[in-house]
This record gives structure tokens, C-alpha cells and sequence, in this order.
């Protein structure tokens, strides 16, 4: 009877320190756990805020390219206001030339 209560409580003294050691093993597990979760959910706020920061880059690129568009097309139309105003200053210039050779022959043409 002794030999099988001493055998019993060698068991229950051996399965104590097995769980107290397994206990300790699980309780680092569950902490590198946590710490996994909190590393985690930190990466996806990252993520987030990096996908906000892109969004917003993209829709500035967007409205840069539709500003680029624009200036393109307001350069084209200055280019032909510029091509047109050359255009009346030489017909200007030729009046104005031709004025000036129709006023010498009058005035080689009017006696004195």
C-alpha cells in the first residue's frame, strides 16, 4: 500500500511539474502571439494609411495630367493667336509701306 501511494504521488508530483513546465512553454507561446496580433494589426494601419497616401497621389497625378491637357491646349491656341497677330502686323507693315510709296509719288506727282 505504501509502495503504490508513493508511486501515486510520484505520478501526481510528475505530472505537477510536466503541466507547470508545459504552462510555462504555453505562456511564452500565447505572448509571442499577442505580440504577432499587435505587429499585425499595426502593419495593416500601415497598409491603410499607405493605400490612403496612394489614392491621393494617384488623384493628384489625375488632376496634374488634366492640368497639363489644359496648358497644352491653351499653349496651341496662344501659338495661333501669336501666328495670326505676326500675320496682321506684316499686312500691317505692308500698308503701311505701301502708304508711304503712294504718299512719295503723290507728292513727286503735285507740282511745288
Amino acid at each position: 500500500m505504501k509502495i503504490i501511494a508513493v508511486l501515486v504521488l510520484g505520478i501526481l508530483i510528475g505530472c505537477g511539474a510536466a503541466g507547470a513546465y508545459a504552462y510555462t512553454l504555453l505562456q511564452d507561446a500565447w505572448q509571442k502571439v499577442a505580440t504577432a496580433e499587435t505587429s499585425r494589426d499595426a502593419l495593416g494601419k500601415t497598409v491603410k494609411a499607405q493605400e490612403e497616401q496612394l489614392k491621393g497621389a494617384l488623384a493628384a497625378r489625375s488632376s496634374l495630367q488634366a492640368d497639363v491637357r489644359e496648358s497644352k491646349a491653351q499653349l496651341g491656341q496662344l501659338e495661333i493667336a501669336l501666328k495670326e497677330a505676326k500675320d496682321q502686323l506684316a499686312q500691317a507693315q505692308a500698308a503701311r509701306e505701301a502708304a508711304e510709296e503712294a504718299l512719295a509719288q503723290a507728292k513727286k506727282a503735285t507740282p511745288q
